[in-house]
């Protein structure tokens, strides 16, 4: 989390310039939609998808309004679920038994289907988004 910490700094100081020279461009346009998102809620539901590239969201987050520590919050809490996923295979692969590969083989799928899926994804994280934003 400190690179995701790092990007947001970077973004923040150094503006627009350090986005477009880190961010490609088809990144930065599927995405600006959530820059006007005050909430970060927009943010949080993309953190949540697999194969969203995360740099790029934190890069793009840095020019959002939402509070520093609101931003890492959301980052941290939108990661939580794989990091779990991650640990808990790892530590049960050298252990035997088939929980560890089957939940490895399920995040892989689901990756997978999150990475051939992406753009459909991203609209329904927006749209999701943008209702919590109207709450």
């Amino acid at each position: 989390e400190v690179g995701s910490l790092a990007a947001i700094l970077l973004a923040r100081r150094f503006g627009r310039p350090a986005v477009d020279r880190f961010v490609p461009a088809s990144a930065a346009q599927k995405f600006s939609y959530h820059l006007n998102d005050r909430s970060g809620a927009g943010f949080f539901a993309l953190f949540l998808l697999p194969a969203v590239p995360d740099d790029a969201l934190c890069f793009l987050a840095g020019l959002t309004s939402v509070p520093l520590r609101r931003m890492m919050g959301l980052c941290l809490l939108g990661r939580l679920p794989g990091f779990a996923v991650l640990c808990f295979a790892g530590a049960g692969a050298g252990q035997g038994g088939w929980a560890a590969p089957a939940v490895f083989v399920a995040a892989v799928s689901v990756g997978l289907a999150g990475w051939f899926f992406s753009d459909e994804l991203v609209d329904l994280a927006t749209r999701t988004s943008s209702r919590w934003g109207r709450r």
